[in-house]
């Protein structure tokens, strides 16, 4: 019970490298049982990328300060580096901040090169299949919690629209967005529209909502394609993404930017 804490830049490089080995086995999520509800090579080349800006960044230490790993740690020990192929098929070492941006840079441009894909035209199409039920696999999402109506899922209960008293059940809603984040939205951003619900709704009326009680109209409970049930509550069954191909464009676009400005 002794044993000191590990340095989380450890855990990140741990993390990476078991990635590293076994993504070039794992199967894309269009042949994948289960699809984008199952952990995949899309998402494990995402998640790389995500992890690997992570270990390049700054975080929270021990005395209080924001460092990065090169400013405390010597990040040439092997449990701070992690060994890949980049894009011309060389194997390089990550160990410093740049190295860990620059493998960002290489999983994003992988998965672009080796599965490429586009946005949906609307922003919301991703989020209306969730609150369809519709699972599509090689699109805009790349992984997914899934979730089984009455057995789990609080998308639409804890994270969503207020409904109360409603015949496709009720809410306890635990997501806010301030009036400030609203705001930040260019006027006539179509995403605010779909990301700030400034309305609620009681007996199935749609009443507006404070400015102080903004929700996330992504997931409106009201417009779930199942029939829910006016007493029902937690266990919706939506599903919930933990990674976008926006995700990878713009990753990609802060690498790119963090290393050649």
């Amino acid at each position: 019970i002794d044993k000191p804490r590990t340095d989380k830049n450890v855990i990140y490089s741990r993390c990476l490298q078991q990635l590293v080995d076994i993504e070039p086995n794992m199967k894309w999520s269009d042949v994948n049982t289960g699809g984008i509800e199952r952990m995949s090579r899309d998402f494990a080349i995402g998640l790389i990328a995500r992890l690997a800006l992570f270990r390049a960044g700054y975080g929270l230490t021990v005395d209080g300060t924001m460092k990065r790993a090169d400013d405390y740690l010597d990040v040439t020990a092997d449990s701070l580096t992690v060994t890949y192929k980049n894009l011309s098929g060389a194997t390089v070492t990550a160990s410093s901040h740049n190295d860990y941006v620059q493998m960002a840079k290489d999983y994003c441009q992988k998965i672009i090169q080796l599965k490429p894909r586009e946005l949906n035209p609307d922003f919301y199409t991703a989020f209306q299949n969730e609150m369809n039920y519709t699972v599509v696999n090689n699109s805009e999402v790349l992984a997914e919690v899934a979730f089984v109506q009455n057995y789990g899922g609080d998308v639409g209960w804890s994270i969503g629209v207020t409904n109360s008293g409603c015949s496709n059940g009720n809410t306890t809603i635990q997501v806010g967005l301030t009036p400030s984040y609203y705001m930040s939205f260019a006027d006539g951003d179509y995403r605010r529209e779909i990301t700030c619900a400034n309305y609620d709704h009681n007996a199935d009326t749609v009443r507006a909502a404070a400015a102080t009680s903004i929700k996330v109209g992504k997931w409106d409970r009201s417009l779930a394609a199942k029939d829910l049930g006016k007493d029902s509550s937690k266990g919706t069954g939506i599903n919930f993404p933990l990674m976008r191909w926006s995700d990878i464009l713009l990753m990609l676009a802060e690498a790119e930017n963090e290393l050649n400005g």
